[in-house]
């Protein structure tokens, strides 16, 4: 997908990475070796130039525009930082000091040069505005620039790891694999962190190249219905290959994510959840159980089979980047990349998702089907404006008094599935008695259950009705409530 407007200028970014501008008020980051458009960075006015400033503190985007403003962004995150006017005209070409230039004094090293519509040249010098240092390249976090040095050292590891395959230990390559992406900081719902996600999608393809997949490539939604406003990023497949190689062998998808929920380490988390610790038996990060360290788990189980002649299958690795998004699978165009590469996948007679929960912390389980999911939203309309409850309240139809009403109708009280859509359980299969008399035998906590849930009571006693009502029945839950009155006036 290229721009909408007139290409002015191309910037290349370290070795593998290209910066578009055009006339259509936006920039593009094109990342080289995918071919694929990772970013898109929408402006106020049409872009007339570029310029790369790497000798400043932090690496920094200049980008000069139509309404006579130049504005700097961080090439760690591509954020905007700083925006200011030039009073001198529209800025048609920038100029920054080199990388080449070492015998450049300190107090220009931060120095912005540019050619003006008025025939004016023009510099600012960054250096007093104390422009916040960068990460440390030794956290493996945060700064797109050192990416290439980041995967340099993961892949040196791997390669460790492969000097001998007859002493290879799985055990000790998911873990240190694991230590290594714990500490990218892939958090698909913050723009800041959309670099980390792509670092993270690179090392899980370099993983499955080094041992052993085929065809491993970075996938995007290419089709045109796209929308411009969501974050472009990829999903890795891969195949590993049955023992046998055998043409008629069968293949099991496996299914994951890259990306994660954000951590603060003052969110009741004892240790950094970017560093991963093992503590009682235990370990501990962000990702380790949701879902880089499964999805690790499932790939070098599938492995060591493979090195032991016992891999059956053809196993096909599907790992995304927006499951913790917050954006539907179809916004996200989750579905048109599979649509697109069902060839490659082969034929597949089971799905396998590393991503699901115990039946407690102490109990894993093999969860063999799953309710499924549809999610709506309801919109009810009125008033034109926000109107005061106190002056017109009683003579209204309220929206949201309307809207409670609807919701209220759709499930009662009862529970188990008893919800008062017509038609809703239609084609639902009951569970079996060999599948009751399963539920019975997890002997469930149901006290233990309701503390875990944060909830004084549930709807039922029984075991196994919870667990039927949890695993086997379709239910209802209405998630948020919102409305125009953003600052709860009256």
């Amino acid at each position: 997908v290229g721009h909408h407007g007139s290409v002015q200028f191309l910037q290349m970014y370290g070795k593998n990475t290209l910066i578009s501008a055009s006339l259509d008020a936006s920039m593009r980051i094109w990342d080289l070796e995918s071919m694929a458009c990772r970013r898109v960075l929408l402006c106020s006015a049409p872009v007339l130039s570029l310029a790369v400033l790497t000798t400043a503190s932090k690496p920094i985007l200049v980008s000069s525009h139509g309404d006579e403003s130049l504005n700097l962004w961080s090439l760690g995150n591509f954020q905007l930082e700083r925006s200011f006017l030039n009073t001198h005209g529209q800025v048609f070409c920038v100029r920054v000091p080199g990388e080449a230039s070492p015998d450049v004094a300190v107090r220009f090293r931060s120095l912005i040069t540019c050619g003006t519509s008025s025939g004016s040249l023009v510099a600012w010098n960054l250096r007093p505005a104390s422009i916040a240092r960068s990460r440390s390249v030794s956290t493996l976090t945060g700064n797109f620039a050192n990416s290439e040095e980041r995967l340099l050292v993961i892949e040196r590891f791997l390669d460790d790891c492969l000097v001998d395959a007859a002493d290879l230990e799985f055990d000790d390559a998911l873990l240190v694999s694991l230590r290594e992406l714990i500490q990218v900081r892939s958090v698909s719902a913050k723009p800041e962190f959309h670099e980390e996600c792509w670092f993270a999608a690179k090392v899980f393809a370099r993983i499955l190249e080094k041992f052993g997949c085929h065809d491993v490539r970075l996938c995007f939604d290419e089709s045109e219905e796209r929308e411009e406003h969501v974050p472009v990023l990829p999903v890795v497949l891969g195949t590993l290959e049955a023992s046998n190689s055998a043409a008629e062998a069968k293949t099991i998808v496996i299914y994951g994510h890259y990306d994660v929920v954000q951590a603060h380490s003052t969110a009741g988390w004892q240790t950094n959840p970017w560093e991963m610790v093992g503590k009682n038996g235990y370990l501990y990060g962000r990702g380790v159980t949701d879902n880089k360290g499964p999805m690790l788990a499932c790939f070098f189980a599938a492995k060591a089979l493979q090195s032991a002649g016992e891999l059956s299958v053809n196993c096909a690795f599907v790992i995304e980047g927006q499951e913790e998004s917050g954006i539907g699978l179809h916004e996200r165009g989750f579905a048109n990349v599979i649509n697109a590469n069902l060839a490659n996948l082969g034929d597949v007679v089971g799905v396998l998702i590393s991503n699901n929960y115990w039946i407690d912390d102490k109990r894993p389980c093999l969860t063999y089907g799953m309710r499924g999911v549809v999610d709506i939203k309801v919109q009810v309309a009125g008033p034109e404006k926000d109107v005061h409850a106190g002056v017109h309240g009683g003579c209204l139809h309220e929206p949201v008094d309307d809207l409670i009403n609807v919701l209220r109708k759709i499930s009662d009280s009862r529970g188990c599935g008893s919800m008062a859509v017509a038609g809703l359980r239609d084609g639902v299969r009951g569970p079996t008695e060999a599948e009751l008399s399963n539920f019975a035998k997890i002997d469930l906590e149901v006290a233990r259950y309701a503390a875990e849930a944060g909830v004084a009571s549930l709807r039922f006693d029984d075991p196994v009705k919870i667990l039927q009502s949890r695993w086997a029945e379709p239910s209802i839950s209405i998630s948020s409530i919102s409305t125009s009155n953003r600052n709860n006036h009256f």
